[in-house]
This record gives C-alpha cells, sequence and structure tokens, in this order.
C-alpha cells in the first residue's frame, strides 16, 4: 500500500510538473491559443489570444468560441474550419487589426472528436505590407503606362504621315526619344529600392525652366485627349526657374493630370 502511495504520488508530482510546464509554454507564446470542447467552449485560453480578440482570457473559460471571433456565419461548423485549415479575421475597431485563426482537430483513441484547437497570429503588419506591395505594383503600371501611351500615339501619328513633316516629325521624334529615356530612368529606379529603404537615395536636383518644361508635360497630355475634354492653360510666360528632380516632378504632374482626365465629367476643362 505504501508502495502504490510513493507510485501515486511521484506520478501526481509528474503530473504536476508537467502541467506547470505546459502553463509556462502557453503563458510565454506570442501566439494566441484557445481549446474548446466539441461543441465550441472555451476550456483554455492563454495570455496572448485574450490580447489578440481583446478580452480577459480569464472570464472566457466556459464561453462559445465565435462569440468573440468576427465571423459573418456564426453557425458555421468547427469541423468546417479544420478542414479549410485557416482563415483571416478582421478584428479591427478605431485601427487595422487582422488575426489569422488556424483550427485544428483532437481526437481520442477511438478517432472520436472530443475537442479543437485554434491558434491566433497576428498578422496586421504582413497584411499592410502586402496591400502596399499591390499599390506599389499598381503605382509602378500606371508610371510606365503614362510614357508608352505617349509614345504609342507619337509613333502612330508618324506612321500616318507625321514623319513626311519637317516641323513637327522631329518635335514628335524628340519626345519619344525623352519618354523612352524616362522609362529607362523609373526601370532604373526600381532597381534602387534597396537605396530607398535604407535611406540612400539622394534627389537629383537641376535648374529647370518650370513654364517651358510644364508646357512640354501638357503637350504630351493634348496629343491624346478626346473631344469631350479641353486643356485650358492659364500658366505665366515666364520664364521661371526652379531647382526640382525632372523625373520626380513628372511623375507627380503625370498623376494629378491622368487624374483629372480621367475623372472630369464630359466637356471638362
Amino acid at each position: 500500500f505504501n508502495d502504490l502511495n510513493n507510485r501515486l504520488y511521484r506520478s501526481m508530482a509528474t503530473l504536476e510538473k508537467e502541467q506547470q510546464k505546459l502553463s509556462s509554454i502557453l503563458a510565454n507564446m506570442s501566439e494566441g491559443v484557445i481549446s474548446t470542447d466539441k461543441d465550441g467552449n472555451i476550456s483554455l485560453i492563454n495570455e496572448s489570444a485574450g490580447k489578440m480578440i481583446r478580452q480577459n482570457p480569464e472570464k472566457l473559460v466556459g464561453k462559445y468560441l465565435f462569440d468573440f471571433l468576427n465571423l459573418e456565419d456564426r453557425e458555421v461548423d468547427l469541423t468546417q474550419l479544420t478542414d479549410s485549415g485557416s482563415m483571416i479575421i478582421d478584428m479591427s475597431e478605431n485601427e487595422i487589426h487582422l488575426i489569422r485563426a488556424t483550427f485544428s482537430t483532437v481526437y481520442d483513441e477511438n478517432h472520436e472528436i472530443t475537442g479543437f484547437i485554434t491558434v491566433l497570429s497576428d498578422v496586421t503588419e504582413e497584411e499592410k505590407m502586402e496591400r502596399e506591395r499591390r499599390e506599389f505594383v499598381s503605382n509602378v503600371s500606371h508610371e510606365l503606362r503614362t510614357p508608352l501611351t505617349t509614345m504609342r500615339s507619337y509613333i502612330e501619328a508618324l506612321n500616318d504621315g507625321a514623319w513626311q513633316d519637317v516641323e513637327i516629325a522631329p518635335k514628335f521624334l524628340e519626345v519619344t526619344q525623352k519618354e523612352t529615356e524616362r522609362m529607362i530612368r523609373l526601370v532604373n529606379d526600381l532597381l534602387q529600392l534597396s537605396r530607398m529603404d535604407n535611406k540612400e537615395y539622394v534627389v537629383q536636383r537641376k535648374r529647370v525652366n518650370f513654364i517651358s518644361y510644364f508646357h512640354e508635360v501638357i503637350d504630351r497630355f493634348e496629343l491624346n485627349l478626346t473631344e469631350k475634354i479641353n486643356f485650358k492653360r492659364q500658366i505665366p510666360r515666364g520664364p521661371i526657374f526652379v531647382w526640382i528632380d525632372q523625373d520626380k516632378m513628372t511623375q507627380v504632374i503625370d498623376n494629378i493630370i491622368s487624374n483629372a482626365i480621367k475623372y472630369s465629367p464630359e466637356g471638362g476643362t
């Protein structure tokens, strides 16, 4: 009897030690962990999970899991979620807050479902970076599309006979060459993104007659204008000299004029 009692004592001490170890691991995990029974009622939740869903974890034991996750369909079966693996849940309130929830099923020795484990990870920064990446790709596409559209219009005009005009042809070729060089600089800028991230990028400023420069920008757009939109130039005769990074300024002005053309009503000026 004493021998059995000692074995039981050692077993309980070992079990308590393992429970303490598990509690320590759960408490220090950056990921949130939620354990539920087969009906979805919370049986265990660590501090990280409570912070992610902005709830006091001590008050959640025994509560239904979906009452604290912003899921559109509260009647969804947890088994269906485990089949899908993981999902992004929007917990945003005053600021963006996104978490990834990964669901898994717990089985007993008879392969019967006894509960579920939900692991939460804060992916707010990852999603922000992904959105910025998509926005960056969109902006790059826009920046490249503008000079390409200009070049196509001028080349089409040359093919239609403008190349025979001794006054117009050199001007068209000059604009096409400038746009080609600008595209090359844009591509080079993409290759220098790492330098920009490290704050090593230097603004290439030079002295430019802003009046003649601005007319050149508008001339490029006027070639592609439809009859629905008109340009009205109210620009000082100048000259006015400024120090600017001409390529970067061209990107800004191109964006402004492109959006003005895109969103102006018919007959707009």
